[in-house]
């Protein structure tokens, strides 16, 4: 779970004109001291993406930011907000000229006349930064589901038995690599694949598993092994089943393996 660090936030003297000129285009409203933006730009979590603007009691200088949405949205879906993850937002964020600060990416100092112009910049911004989180969490759930599928078959089959990253030929000229080959007590070869719910994995998943099956070797069973956990849509697990091998949940992988 994260924690909440929040800016002391400050009164600032142009509210109103903020709100009347802001209401042109968008919806902004109030909450306590903070006028928050509703924009156009969609977050790949599906949330519009909503600016803070802060400040301006002293000097007239005025913050902008995400409100903690990113890192907001990361927790209540579950996501681990790791290292690495701050660590992306905080690159994207350096990049654009803003900074982590707390939960909160934010904006340094900018006048009056920077405020209303500063908001789709920092929009995008937010964008970017969900987008190379959503990487990293994506990158560190598959090795995290890869480590307890190869724990479950070492468990099974004997670790001699068990090869990680086998590459394999398919009925085409390409070479696949597969999360891993199975060497069954029957002298069959199984080849499992462990995807997580991101387009790209999928894909890749069905390309290979397909391809492979294509060859109908009597010798080789296929399986392709999903965690419910990982907050798979109906249409996700649909998509996987398009290659035409066994779809199992992970849970039910040793049973499996045993029969």
């Amino acid at each position: 779970m994260m924690t909440e660090t929040t800016p002391v936030r400050q009164l600032y003297p142009r509210q109103k004109e903020f709100l009347e000129r802001l209401t042109n285009r968008h919806e902004p409203y109030m909450d306590g001291l903070t006028i928050r933006v509703p924009t156009d730009v969609i977050l790949p979590t599906h949330e519009i993406a909503v600016v803070s603007i802060d400040g301006g009691a002293h000097d007239e200088r005025y913050t902008l930011g995400d409100g903690g949405q990113i890192f907001r949205s990361l927790d209540i879906q579950n996501y681990h907000i790791s290292l690495t993850v701050r660590r992306a937002v905080e690159r994207v964020a350096r990049s654009r000229g803003m900074q982590v600060i707390g939960n909160e990416l934010m904006t340094n100092p900018v006048s009056a006349d920077q405020v209303i112009p500063y908001i789709p910049h920092v929009a995008e911004v937010m964008r970017e930064a969900m987008i190379s989180a959503l990487s990293k969490v994506a990158r560190n759930e598959r090795l995290m589901l890869r480590h307890r599928i190869g724990a479950i078959l070492n468990r099974i089959s004997g670790e001699a038995n068990v090869t990680p990253d086998f590459r394999m030929q398919g009925s085409t000229t390409d070479r696949y690599k597969f999360d891993f080959s199975v060497m069954t007590a029957k002298h069959k070869r199984l080849l499992l694949d462990a995807p997580i719910p991101d387009p790209s994995s999928i894909a890749a998943t069905i390309l290979r598993q397909s391809d492979v099956r294509l060859l109908h070797l009597q010798d080789v069973k296929q399986v392709i092994a999903y965690d419910p956990s990982d907050h798979w849509p109906s249409s996700n697990l649909a998509q996987l089943q398009l290659a035409n091998v066994p779809l199992v949940n992970v849970d039910q992988l040793e049973g499996m393996l045993q029969r």
